[in-house]
């Protein structure tokens, strides 16, 4: 490693017929994410040579490890697109130094180019197929525009799995890229839009029934032709169909344009989920009541598996509970004794802070005997906690037998 901050990724590029093959050089952290964009670069050279890459400037710090991946791509030969092996085996690395303690919350970017885009584009007439529907193919471009019969549509879906998973995107900047037009120019207030569809596109879906599949509970995207870019984030897993407001056919990803279709994600990885909110808990016979409110942020695309419970005395932990909604019972404790309850949220990806309250069980007062003085009127002397529905004043805990059916129940009493 000639300069620790700018490493060298080097492999054999092989294909038996000696002729051009472009190497991609995929670059990870330690976590699996991927750095910078994807592919971080690529070299073109003949068959049987050996393609070398340098890391840019700025991208690896120091006393990171690192892995990177290769994979060779050929034109196909039908002009739809490249050909591509699997990544290779990956190889890892540290760069020397100290490492900067990162932020706590560290947001990372990934930029896909044309290569990270499935395109396929269809004619929307029903009889424009030999007088049969259309399905939809493949293409190298993004083909837009036309009237009648030959009226036609693209649709996309982007190559995401280099974002690690449960990944949250808060930025999805799609550029088209430079448009082409038969003419020579494009009409100047042509607009692109970008509509995410409900349902994945296969080799089976048919063209005019596109309009039919577009998701109305998502934002439509809008692409004017003089700056052909948008934030699509939201819509970043579903396939988005193309159209335009104009008969003209417009085409973008031509091999000649000036510009290639692309998208920048600005990404938070998965991590823990927040605190809970509004934890209290009602006293109670030997026992409490404790409720919450689910976590502001979850820490990512996940949901929450549950809650952990735990409740302490001055001496240590007491009781442990695992529970799936957000309240829990709980049983066993010592009256006049008080009590820490700590509750937390847990996810695929991690568990939360403790949120903690305190409580402390009471026994219940015992009712007045028969015929004890009085005005002779009922009293209630109870306040309703507005937050958890409980009112206040004593809550029994305890279990029974039902003499006539011969069961054990477990109840509360207020």
């Amino acid at each position: 490693m000639a300069d620790p901050t700018q490493p060298v990724l080097s492999g054999m590029a092989s294909r038996p017929s000696g002729g051009p093959v472009t190497a991609k050089y995929h670059l990870y952290d330690s976590g699996g994410a991927p750095v910078g964009s994807s592919p971080l670069g690529q070299r073109a050279v003949n068959g049987g040579e050996r393609a070398s890459f340098r890391i840019p400037a700025g991208i690896v710090r120091p006393g990171r490890a690192y892995t990177w991946q290769m994979q060779t791509c050929v034109s196909g030969t039908d002009g739809s697109g490249e050909i591509c092996t699997p990544k290779t085996a990956p190889v890892g690395f540290t760069t020397p130094g100290t490492p900067n303690e990162p932020p706590a919350e560290e947001v990372r970017h990934l930029t896909l180019g044309k290569d990270g885009f499935v395109i396929k584009t269809a004619k929307t007439d029903p009889t424009a197929c030999g007088g049969n529907p259309c399905t939809v193919t493949d293409s190298a471009t993004m083909q837009i525009g036309g009237a009648g019969a030959d009226k036609t549509v693209t649709v996309i879906g982007l190559k995401l799995d280099g974002l690690p998973d449960g990944t949250g995107v808060s930025e999805a900047v799609m550029k088209l890229g430079t448009p082409t037009c038969p003419a020579g120019s494009c009409p100047g207030d042509t607009v692109i839009t970008a509509a995410p569809l409900k349902s994945a596109v296969t080799g089976e879906t048919k063209g005019p029934n596109l309009a039919g599949d577009i998701d109305a509970t998502g934002a439509a995207h809008t692409f004017p032709i003089a700056t052909p870019q948008a934030d699509i984030a939201g819509s970043e897993y579903q396939w988005l169909m193309l159209t335009s407001d104009k008969d003209e056919v417009i085409a973008f990803g031509d091999a000649a344009a000036a510009e290639q279709p692309s998208i920048a994600l600005t990404y938070l990885p998965a991590g823990p989920p927040g605190k809970v909110l509004n934890l209290a808990a009602a006293p109670g016979d030997g026992g409490a009541v404790t409720s919450w409110g689910m976590p502001e942020s979850n820490g990512g695309v996940a949901l929450l598996e549950g809650y952990d419970v735990e409740v302490s005395d001055g001496d240590g932990v007491v009781n442990t509970l695992q529970v799936t909604d957000p309240m829990a019972v709980i049983s066993g404790l010592t009256n006049d004794t008080a009590y820490t309850v700590n509750v937390r949220a847990k996810t695929r990806f991690g568990v939360g802070d403790w949120e903690s309250t305190t409580v402390t069980p009471k026994a219940v007062p015992p009712p007045p005997p028969r015929g004890s003085g009085g005005d002779g009127r009922r009293h209630r002397a109870r306040d309703r906690d507005s937050r958890t529905g409980l009112e206040g004043g004593a809550l029994g805990i305890g279990s029974g037998t039902d003499e006539r059916r011969g069961r054990q129940c477990t109840g509360l009493h207020i």
